[in-house]
């Protein structure tokens, strides 16, 4: 086998070892979010069978408890667990319909992994061809060319890494946007509907209420995959106020109860803020990202210009 050709598969084949264990973490915690999720949509719908019963109750009290009903007592207590009951079913339904899109980023990675499975054989092999290619060659040049394939596989696995992340910081912020637009619309709407019915007839009305949810819906998917690929470049982001682990938390905890804020008039400028601070962080911590690729891809570009020189000499 040429030089030049045992240096191209031995880069290939590292990039492709770098990505095996790439998808290898992200199916773990790909894993660990999907068990969050379970444990949420569990727990929600225990919680929902519990105030159910209690409207039941409610709905059952006996004559001593219906004199109540003169001054509004019962009536304001129902109203109560209906609303309540309107909240946690939102928070139902948004843990469920998570669900289905992360079992087919599962499925993907699987899929991927199977296609990579074979790169330990492959890479036993080509390191045999290169021992065998320098004994024969005694070439000092070559060693030293072979020697670096790895660290430009690496830079170039980096670069990639960087960039895919920076992308799904992307997606985020474009659905986070999204989610401004909608909020700036709930709070008109759960003025002007004050006397008609409230904030949530205002949105049913203006038949964007679908379209809100979906929107915080895709967010939170792309934070999840944003937070699985910060994870994955292992790189300190310095300027940033939160570090990964915190992020992480941040991002798990950020659409807890957002939907439901939309429904309490006095609660939209705080979700309002939830939605801001979180577009802060995803743009502080894209542009470290960009700042890491630039430096990665002129380390990456003058590698490749060493070792073309480098060929060339070893013929």
């Amino acid at each position: 086998m040429e030089l030049a050709e045992l240096d191209r598969q031995l880069q290939e084949n590292t990039s492709r070892a770098r990505r095996r264990e790439k998808r290898k973490r992200d199916e773990q915690l790909l894993l660990e979010q999907l068990a969050d999720v379970e444990a949420k949509l569990l727990a929600w719908r225990q919680t929902i069978r519990t105030t159910d019963r209690k409207l039941d109750e409610l709905d059952s009290a006996g004559i001593g408890y219906l004199f109540g009903t003169l001054f509004g007592d019962r009536q304001d207590r129902i109203a109560d667990e209906q609303e309540r009951l309107l909240k946690q079913k939102l928070q139902r339904d948004e843990c469920a319909a998570a669900l289905e899109p992360m079992q087919k980023q599962l499925a993907g990675m699987r899929t991927e992994l199977a296609d990579l499975a074979d790169v330990e054989v492959q890479r036993a092999t080509l390191l045999a061809a290169k021992d065998q290619l320098l004994r024969g060659r005694d070439d000092e040049l070559a060693a030293k060319l072979l020697q670096s394939g790895d660290r430009l596989a690496g830079l170039v696995s980096l670069h990639r890494e960087l960039e895919e992340a920076i992308d799904a910081g992307k997606f985020v912020l474009a659905h986070l946007e999204a989610s401004v637009v909608d909020l700036k619309g709930a709070a008109s709407w759960g003025y002007m509907d004050s006397f008609g019915g409230g904030i949530l007839n205002g949105m049913a009305k203006h038949g964007s209420f679908n379209d809100a949810r979906e929107h915080v819906h895709q967010a939170q998917l792309c934070l999840r995959r944003f937070v699985r690929e910060l994870r994955d470049v292992e790189v300190e982001l310095p300027d940033v106020s939160m570090s990964i682990d915190e992020f992480s938390t941040f991002a798990d905890l950020f659409f807890d109860g957002l939907i439901v804020d939309w429904f309490v008039q006095s609660r939209i400028n705080a979700a309002m803020r939830t939605v801001e601070k979180a577009d802060y962080q995803v743009r502080s911590i894209a542009h470290e990202l960009w700042k890491r690729s630039v430096s990665v891809a002129k380390e990456r570009d003058e590698l490749q210009a060493e070792r073309r020189a480098l060929i060339e000499q070893a013929g």
